[in-house]
């Protein structure tokens, strides 16, 4: 009795943690018996071994394998093509001629090799500084070189080889073996894409004697050189190289001949006005003047200005961005006066009054967007160093009070 009396005050005292405790063994040998189950349904993954089920021929680039019934169409399939190969005539091969072999040599071309100019347009655009495409430097865009030497060359795209089809063509005014007079020499180069998309200065270069020529400006995917310190007496090496995005590249080589001591040959004759209408000054000067083979409008202008006698400031180069900055003449703007409608559109605009000089009429007198532009043959063409010189021309120097709005069409479709 003892005994019993024991065990029932020892369940009486710990009968809940006895439970608690049965709990928890049932507990885990529930999950042991869980897992020991999952164990034996999934067994080992059937990747990791070789299975006889599925077919050990890989279908190439599909990251798949067949059964063996598809396996066993895929066979009958192929079996069918490589019959139906046989079956076909074989093409005869044809043989290709070089063009040395021929003798013969493919050329084409946009515009003429010959041609010194680019048309003009744009009434849109005014000023007379240049806007130039190129930089300092040149983006990276691989590829090989080819080289041809003068016209017909690698450096016109010849089609046939499609290495050779794909480069660029280079249309320059320049001819192997020309000769020049006076030291001075002015040409133009247009450069087209094998998908005939014109080629902007920034992807050709062009090194006379080795030394880098950088362009005058482009006039409609027309690109000016001008160059006269580069050359020297006798013979001169000129190379026209194209390179288009996608690292294809052109060259086209030409030797010329220099001689210094020979006067230039003249192209004609241009005329240059010099006017302030917008001020109520009139014309200026009106001068006729020589100019020479290869030169551009600043060397007309130039020489304008000395016959008139009247001094110049400009910025630039008379090849590189060159842009008339101020005149100088005693009391040139004594007895101003602004017409009427001109007046009332700068009152509208609330353009800034910024005062002006006796002596001289330049950029920011008057009006802060005033300055000097010009006009060739009617037309507002990019900066006057793009512009080769041409016999019969006419160029106006412009005074404009706000950015040219007087002449172009903003503010009137006609005289004011």
């Amino acid at each position: 009795m003892t005994g019993k009396n024991s065990l029932r005050h020892f369940w009486r005292k710990y009968r809940l943690s006895l439970l608690g405790v049965a709990v928890i063994l049932g507990f885990i040998f529930l999950s042991g018996t869980f897992l020991s189950t999952q164990e034996q349904v999934h067994g080992k993954n059937p990747l990791e071994t070789e299975n006889k089920e599925s077919s050990r021929i890989a279908v190439t680039g599909k990251n798949y394998t067949l059964n063996y019934k598809q396996e066993e169409e895929y066979k009958r399939e192929q079996a069918k093509r490589e019959e139906k190969i046989k079956q076909q005539p074989a093409e005869p091969i044809e043989e290709i001629k070089s063009e040395t072999e021929s003798g013969k040599k493919k050329t084409s071309s946009i515009l003429s090799e010959n041609s010194s100019q680019a048309q003009t347009g744009d009434k849109n655009s005014v000023g007379n500084g240049d806007k130039t495409e190129e930089g300092q430097g040149k983006p990276e865009t691989g590829g090989g070189n080819e080289e041809g030497n003068g016209e017909g060359e690698s450096g016109e795209n010849t089609g046939g080889d499609e290495e050779v089809s794909k480069l660029p063509e280079i249309i320059c005014s320049l001819t192997e073996g020309q000769v020049v007079s006076g030291g001075f020499l002015g040409f133009t180069v247009q450069a087209t894409t094998y998908k005939k998309e014109p080629l902007s200065s920034f992807y050709v270069t062009v090194k006379v004697n080795g030394r880098k020529l950088y362009s005058s400006g482009t006039q409609h995917n027309v690109i000016s050189y001008r160059t006269s310190q580069e050359l020297q007496d006798g013979n001169n090496e000129i190379s026209v190289t194209a390179t288009d995005k996608e690292g294809n590249t052109a060259t086209k080589n030409y030797h010329v001949t220099v001689k210094k001591e020979d006067a230039q040959i003249e192209g004609g004759t241009m005329r240059v006005k010099l006017q302030a209408d917008v001020l109520g000054l009139g014309t200026i000067f009106d001068e006729t003047v020589v100019f020479y083979e290869g030169e551009n409008l600043p060397y007309v202008v130039d020489r304008a200005f000395k016959k008139a006698g009247i001094k110049y400031k400009y910025t630039g180069t008379f090849d590189y961005g060159f842009y008339l900055q101020r005149i100088y003449k005693p009391g040139i703007t004594n007895g101003y006066k602004i017409p009427a409608p001109i007046l009332q559109k700068l009152e509208e605009e609330n353009c800034s009054w910024v005062g002006y000089e006796t002596d001289s009429l330049g950029e920011k007198d008057f009006y802060y967007w005033s300055g000097w532009l010009y006009r060739l043959d009617g037309y507002f063409p990019d900066g006057l160093s793009t512009i080769p010189a041409e016999d019969g021309s006419e160029v106006e120097l412009l005074f404009t009070l706000n950015n040219g709005a007087e002449y172009n069409g903003t503010w009137f479709s006609g005289n004011w």
